[in-house]
């Protein structure tokens, strides 16, 4: 069923996390929890590891780049980088979207996963169309996880076979264009590309999928089967949009909604520069295609379902004020606000996802004449 696929997915994403020691939670008896004081250290050192990783790949990208198609790699690969060290920053560890998700784990968010989910539960309610949605969601997991490791292994095997290419690390310690520190060093730097690959990618993505995309589907599929004139249930969600918006529009979502499409622009540069090159790297095009696609299918299907819960509230809001008969249910009515997802001062709304999207394409077209 496919609240057992999610779980099974979300499950195997927190082991890598903590394997890598990415974030500050991890799945226990209760969910999703808080890890322990003396965890945390591990988690802020990988941060700044990130970090620092980060500022060197910008500094090989303008001092070791040769050619147009190494700018384009470095430039997508600096972006996507960025994007999630922004997302990890979170010293100040707040633990409010793990008690989001857990509130959706539990019975009240039946429609989705249970921590131990009975066989009562199923989605029948929903149409053909929800159903396709919540497989996406499900498979994006997959997707993510098999971009990642194919990342990780291409950029060891680049750092092992082509050291001095950036923004490999490796490329700041080359002259003439050898590397001279010797095999061992070599191999620690081919070790570390892939390591801090899948801290990035893994750490990024718990606050991309396991955060924004399931909290807002929830969201918008409780509208979907929200029944007219439930003003109870439609006040539960009014209260679930408030938190939130609140641990979300700050930092999380906004990163979403401005920084991953520049990935998804410097991912579709590399992808276009990639095979107009005159040798043309097979792997290299399958994997960074493998991201473009993972990448474009989360941005249309995150600002697709964000969009749709301010104009479906607009909808349901509409609904009930043609069935208001006193004037006590009129006011009640009238105090009734749309949802809302917001990012910074800003919301989505209904055509955000082709804003986006045209905003991808117009910048792709434009950076790639600019680079002509």
């Amino acid at each position: 069923m496919i609240h057992s696929r999610l779980v099974g997915r979300i499950k195997r994403h927190l082991k890598y996390t903590d394997f890598h020691h990415c974030i500050f939670t991890t799945w226990g008896k209760d969910g999703i929890v808080l890890k322990e004081r003396r965890h945390h250290f591990p988690v802020f050192f990988s941060i700044c590891l990130h970090g620092v990783w980060n500022i060197c790949q910008g500094v090989a990208t303008i001092t070791r780049s040769k050619s147009i198609v190494h700018r384009a790699e470095g430039f997508g690969l600096t972006v996507a980088y960025l994007s999630t060290l922004l997302l990890r920053f979170d010293f100040d560890i707040d633990y409010v979207p793990g008690q989001i998700l857990n509130y959706i784990f539990s019975k009240n968010g039946k429609w989705f996963i249970l921590i131990n989910p009975p066989n009562s539960v199923n989605t029948s309610s929903f149409g053909r169309s929800e159903r396709i949605f919540l497989n996406l969601v499900s498979y994006l997991f997959d997707l993510l996880e098999i971009g990642c490791w194919g990342l990780s292994i291409m950029l060891s095997l680049l750092t092992t076979f082509l050291p001095c290419n950036p923004p490999l690390m490796s490329s700041l310690f080359c002259r003439n264009d050898t590397f001279p520190l010797g095999p061992f060093p070599h191999a620690g730097f081919a070790v570390m590309e892939g390591v801090v690959m899948q801290q990035a990618v893994m750490g990024g993505s718990y606050y991309l999928l396991t955060i924004v995309l399931i909290s807002v589907s929830f969201l918008f599929l409780e509208c979907k089967i929200l029944i007219k004139g439930d003003v109870q249930k439609y006040r539960n969600l009014q209260v679930y949009e408030k938190v939130l918006n609140s641990c979300t529009k700050g930092r999380i979502f906004p990163v979403t909604m401005w920084i991953i499409p520049c990935v998804q622009i410097g991912l579709g540069i590399i992808n276009i520069k990639l095979g107009q090159s005159n040798n043309v790297d097979q792997l290299r095009m399958l994997v960074f295609s493998a991201a473009y696609l993972v990448v474009l299918i989360f941005t249309m299907i995150t600002f697709s379902a964000a969009g749709k819960v301010n104009s479906v509230s607009k909808v349901w809001i509409q609904q009930c004020n043609r069935a208001v008969r006193t004037r006590g249910e009129k006011l009640l009515k009238k105090s009734l606000q749309p949802l809302k997802i917001q990012f910074g001062s800003n919301f989505a709304e209904a055509l955000t996802p082709l804003v986006v999207q045209g905003f991808c394409i117009s910048q792709t077209a434009s950076a790639l004449m600019v680079m002509h």
